[in-house]
């Protein structure tokens, strides 16, 4: 079945709020999204993830591609915009890698039960490694796309 991949790509102004010294401003993030519609089920899960799988599997002929991934360039704009360096103090969220390592490793453990319920005997380490590759390439981007935030409007936080 032939699949439609549509990839949306917008510069997204957000307003910006340092959890660290309380900066406040408004910034430019280039936000990307991919989306598939139609297609087969290994194609659309891998433009979709492991977290969107009953949606997946019932996949109406009214979904449309280009709308689902502009809501997921929205979604990617908070995610970039959480790794940003603050301008006024230098620092990242504590938890910026935190959450990045956590969507790594349940996709990884995703990927290892669909495997071990499928049948195949893969070990774990070469699942671990396919996915770190594939997964780690998406959130490189997104570390490199925070590096190219630019900021609008930039009131600093209370001095201590």
């Amino acid at each position: 079945m032939p699949a439609l991949i549509a990839t949306h790509r917008d510069e997204v102004e957000r307003y910006y709020t340092c959890p660290r010294c309380g900066a406040r401003g408004e910034m430019k993030v280039t936000a990307v999204g991919r989306s598939t519609w139609g297609g087969s089920f290994a194609l659309r899960l891998s433009f979709g993830g492991f977290f969107r799988l009953g949606r997946m599997l019932s996949d109406s002929s009214t979904s449309n591609a280009q709308d689902d991934a502009e809501t997921r360039a929205q979604r990617d704009a908070d995610r970039v915009l959480a790794l940003v360096r603050c301008p006024s103090c230098h620092k990242r969220p504590r938890l910026a890698f935190v959450w990045p390592v956590l969507r790594l490793a349940g996709f990884a453990g995703l990927a290892m039960a669909g495997l071990w319920l499928a049948g195949l005997s893969v070990p774990w380490w070469a699942t671990a490694a396919v996915v770190a590759a594939i997964g780690g390439t998406a959130e490189a981007g997104r570390f490199a796309r925070a590096r190219q935030v630019s900021t609008l409007k930039l009131s600093p936080g209370p001095q201590p």
